[in-house]
């Protein structure tokens, strides 16, 4: 059952990026702008065609291809967890970091760059130039829930 839920959760998480993605890509323009709510969160369509802060843009194979190794080396490391017996945090951490793996992997091999839509207002434009989308948020989540499952195991041992 714990298998289960946890493919749900990678699965849901996945699509929910995608439906997102979707939406951004075909109701705004590129750089267009809207808030979201009262917050300082904006709503942002950019399409960034490197990795993470447009890094190795001018290089779109080199991005895709270690696009793709990154997220085949990540979901069988998910699969493996997955057999396992308990490790629950440890399996929803390689969910998360699943989930965007994949999410990211898909733009940039259906369209050559991947869509980010989420950004912030700020008096820094460094900041307020950063525009991320849910794939990102779940890499970085993941990350952090594997980071602190290997502490915990290490303490065990």
């Amino acid at each position: 059952m714990q298998i289960l839920i946890v493919l749900g959760v990678a699965f849901g998480l996945l699509l929910c990026d995608l439906i997102l993605k979707n939406y951004v890509e075909r109701r705004m323009k590129e750089g267009e702008e809207r808030p979201i709510g009262k917050t300082k969160f904006i709503l942002r369509h950019v399409h960034n065609k490197g990795m993470c802060l447009n890094c190795f843009e001018k290089h779109p194979k080199l991005v895709k291809d270690s696009s793709i190794v990154a997220t085949l080396l990540v979901l069988g490391m998910f699969l493996r967890t997955l057999i396992r017996k308990k490790q629950y945090f440890l399996k929803m951490g390689f969910a998360l970091l699943t989930a965007g793996a994949i999410g990211n992997t898909i733009d940039r091999c259906t369209k050559g760059y991947v869509t980010d839509y989420i950004g912030r207002k700020s008096r820094h434009k460094n900041i307020e130039n950063i525009t991320y989308n849910l794939s990102d948020f779940f890499l970085f989540i993941g990350i952090f829930i594997l980071w602190v499952a290997s502490i915990f195991s290490t303490k065990r041992k």
